[in-house]
């Protein structure tokens, strides 16, 4: 058994998912403690060691109809939990992705990655909407107000 990295629980709070350093999205039944599926990083798709296998962060859209995932490898998946399949698979050009927020209308994609860049994707098209810097210098404009 692998260290677990993230978890989560589904919006309806039915299950709990579990994720880890061997690329496993694990579904857990809350009423049981049973496992209900899983998820597994595709192999073929890792560009060097199963180290980049590790998932650092889940997140649900769609009412939990949907979730999103990123690892190490900087890909950005998104998973059918319900039937546990790899619906697509993005790798963006920046750095590994560690957290993941998706807003109440389910549109907009929240990343924060490892070099402290902050992003806003469109769920759909993964294109990057807005990009801040966690502690850049603010402009004096900001700071005269």
């Amino acid at each position: 058994s692998a260290p677990v990295t993230v978890l989560v629980f589904s919006p309806n709070g039915k299950f709990l998912l579990s994720a880890g350093r061997d690329g496993m999205i694990i579904i857990w039944l809350l009423d049981t403690g049973e496992k209900g599926g899983e998820m597994d990083v595709p192999k073929l798709s890792l560009s060097a060691t199963e180290g980049t296998r590790e998932i650092r962060a889940l997140a649900f859209a769609g009412e939990g109809k949907l979730l999103l995932s990123s690892s190490w490898d900087s890909f950005i998946r998104l998973w059918d939990p319900s039937k546990s399949l790899l619906l697509k698979e993005v790798q963006k050009d920046l750095p590994q992705v560690v957290s993941m927020q998706i807003d109440l209308k389910g549109r907009s994609l929240l990343v924060c990655n490892t070099k402290g860049d902050i992003q806003v994707w469109d769920v759909k098209s993964f294109d990057t909407l807005l990009e801040v810097q966690h502690g850049a210098p603010s402009s004096p404009e900001a700071s005269e107000g």
